[in-house]
């Protein structure tokens, strides 16, 4: 287990020149690192339903092994509706001040209220309803603020305080039994939110991994795939499904046990050739401690790599450096690895 875990942290250490440019560009255009595949194949409907898989930025794709999911409860949980009783107070006293029914016991506000007749902050519920599952699971509960779970009228949970939502561990039930709840609700102040999930636990050996309409190259076996492809990779906690974007290079450094001990001096440049697709980007660099980046005090580096079919030959362009920060005279030279 150590070893699988230093092997991964290795690998974020080295990609800290990767990642440092794109917090870097998130900072300035607010693009987020960390992208579903819709983002950047928004025309794809299998990229646009995919949950399991994510890129970073738009060279890197990873699909991690969930031993478990948490999904939220849907309208085939319920048998029959959810009866609910609003008051007006945080104490659950005198008569409901608004009564209603819903599908599912699923809601958030922001300001706003239930119903005109119910107060935005600091009213409490009590929600009524049936639930049954095809399969043994573990409910879930977030909710904001606090709660209080009967099965058939005996206590089963109970975490009546203020705070916010935060999925939680509320109780395990059995499968093709039907449970009488009752839940209380105290809300007090902020956000409203209260949802119901389920646990499922996964069985297969295997994790089905979507890659979109590019030609992508497997960072473990080596493996070119084109897409649009779905593959079926075995579950092992030593290769997880990374795949890199072919026509990308990756600028890293090597590994080390603190970002201070980071030699900047020394680039290695990894290359996935691709003779259609192109690569234009750029090292940023700063003075790693402080907020002088948002004066401009930063360098970039730009550079371009493509396939020139005249000649026959992939062509790296490296540019001249561009700006100064603090110290950065110390980096006027530096060595470079090409992979």
């Amino acid at each position: 287990t150590v070893n699988i875990f230093r092997d991964y942290t290795n690998l974020r250490y080295r990609l800290l020149p990767f990642i440092y440019k794109e917090a870097f560009e998130t900072y300035q255009n607010g693009l987020p690192f960390i992208r579903a595949l819709s983002l950047n194949y928004p025309n794809d409907k299998k990229a646009n339903n995919n949950y399991s898989t994510f890129m970073l930025s738009d060279k890197l794709l990873i699909s991690p092994l969930i031993d478990t999911k948490i999904v939220p409860l849907t309208i085939e949980n319920y048998v029959g509706k959810v009866k609910a009783k609003f008051f007006n107070n945080i104490n659950l006293e005198g008569n409901p001040d608004y009564e209603c029914e819903f599908d599912t016991l699923n809601f958030e506000l922001n300001g706003n209220s239930i119903n005109e007749s119910i107060k935005p902050y600091d009213f409490t519920a009590i929600f009524e309803f049936k639930l049954k599952f095809n399969n043994n699971i573990m409910l879930y509960a977030a909710i904001d603020d606090g709660s209080i779970f009967y099965i058939d009228d005996k206590e089963v949970y109970s975490d009546w305080n203020y705070h916010g939502a935060a999925i939680t561990k509320i109780i395990k039930l059995e499968k093709n039994k039907i449970y009488n709840f009752k839940m209380k609700y105290l809300q007090g102040g902020g956000q409203a939110k209260v949802a119901l999930y389920k646990q499922i636990i996964r069985k297969e050996n295997n994790t089905k991994v979507y890659l979109p309409s590019s030609t992508f190259f497997n960072l473990f076996t080596g493996e070119i795939i084109n897409g649009p492809t779905t593959l079926k990779i075995k579950n092992t906690y030593e290769f997880l499904p990374l795949f890199v974007k072919c026509g990308s290079i990756i600028p890293l450094v090597k590994e080390v046990n603190n970002t201070k001990l980071i030699d900047w001096k020394h680039f290695l440049f990894d290359y996935y050739p691709s003779k259609e697709e192109f690569d234009k980007d750029y090292i940023y660099e700063d003075d790693h401690e402080t907020i002088a980046y948002q004066y401009n005090e930063y360098r970039k580096t730009n550079y371009v790599i493509k396939y020139n079919k005249h000649i026959k030959s992939y062509i790296f362009i490296l540019n001249k450096a561009n700006g100064e920060f603090k110290n950065s005279n110390l980096l006027r030279r530096r060595t470079i690895t090409f992979k």
